[in-house]
C-alpha cells in the first residue's frame, strides 16, 4: 500500500508539473500571437507611411519633370532666337564691312587723285596741275613729292604718322591732323579718310557738313545709311582735331 501511495503522489506531482508547463505554453502562445500581431501592425504602418511618402515623391517627380520640359522648351526657343539674332548680326557686320570697304575704295581713289583735284566755280579745262592751292599729305612719299608743289600762300594738311621728314616751308599754311590715331581711338580704322576730310573742311569750308551728309544719303544705298552717323562723327572729330604746324618751332628743336 505504501508503494501505491508513493506512485500516486509521484503521478500527482508530474501532473501538476505538466499543468504548470501547459499554462506556461498557453501563455507563451498568447504572447507570441500578440507579438506577431504587433509586428504585422507595425509593418503595415511602416508600409503605409512609405507608400504615402512614395506617392508624394512621385508627385514631385512629375512636377519636376514637367518643369524641366517647360524650361527645356523655353531654352530651345531662346537658343533659336539667339541663333537668329547671331545670323542677323553677322549679316549686318558683313553689310557694314562691305559699305566701309566701298568707302575706303572711294577715298583711296580720291587719295590717288589728290594731286590732280581742282575746285572752281568756273569750268575746268584740264584736271592736270603742277602747282596746288591745297595738298593733303598722308605719307612720306607724298611729302617728298608734293611739298614743293604747293603755291606760296597755299595750304598743306598732313598726318604726322609715318612722316620722318616734316615740312620746312614757311611760305604756306601747314596743319597737322592725326587721322590714324583718331581712327584708332574711334575703334574703326576705316573712318580715317572721313577724319581727314573733316580737317580739310575746317580749314577750307567749301562744303557745309549738312551738305556732305545729304550727299552721302543720296549716293549710298539705303542699306548703308546706318553708317552715316559714324562718318558724320568722324568728320566732326577731324574738324575738332586739326592744328596749325609751326615750322619755326620744328626748326628750333633741331
Amino acid at each position: 500500500m505504501d508503494r501505491v501511495r508513493d506512485l500516486v503522489e509521484e503521478l500527482e506531482k508530474r501532473v501538476r508539473s505538466l499543468e504548470r508547463q501547459a499554462k506556461k505554453a498557453s501563455r507563451f502562445k498568447r504572447l507570441d500571437d500578440r507579438l506577431n500581431y504587433l509586428v504585422i501592425a507595425l509593418a503595415s504602418f511602416e508600409y503605409l507611411e512609405l507608400f504615402n511618402e512614395k506617392s508624394e515623391l512621385d508627385g514631385k517627380i512629375v512636377a519636376v519633370t514637367s518643369e524641366i520640359a517647360h524650361v527645356s522648351a523655353r531654352l530651345a526657343k531662346q537658343e533659336a532666337s539667339h541663333e537668329a539674332q547671331r545670323v542677323q548680326h553677322i549679316e549686318k557686320e558683313r553689310a557694314v564691312s562691305e559699305a566701309q570697304t566701298r568707302l575706303v575704295q572711294h577715298m583711296d581713289m580720291l587719295r590717288q587723285a589728290e594731286s590732280d583735284l581742282r575746285l572752281s566755280d568756273e569750268r575746268i579745262s584740264s584736271p592736270y596741275l603742277k602747282v596746288y592751292d591745297t595738298a593733303i599729305i598722308l605719307n612720306q612719299q607724298s611729302m617728298d613729292k608734293f611739298e614743293k608743289s604747293v603755291k606760296p600762300g597755299g595750304v598743306m594738311i598732313y598726318d604726322p604718322n609715318g612722316i620722318i621728314i616734316h615740312p620746312t616751308r614757311t611760305d604756306i599754311d601747314i596743319y597737322q591732323i592725326e587721322g590714324n590715331r583718331l581712327a584708332t581711338e574711334m575703334g574703326n580704322k576705316k573712318v580715317f579718310n572721313m577724319i581727314v576730310l573733316g580737317g580739310f573742311l575746317k580749314i577750307k569750308p567749301i562744303v557745309k557738313l549738312d551738305n556732305v551728309i545729304e550727299g552721302l544719303k543720296k549716293s549710298l544705298p539705303e542699306r548703308y545709311h546706318h553708317l552715316i552717323p559714324l562718318n558724320k562723327e568722324a568728320i566732326t572729330k577731324g574738324m575738332q582735331n586739326i592744328f596749325s604746324f609751326k615750322v619755326e618751332n620744328q626748326l628750333t628743336k633741331h
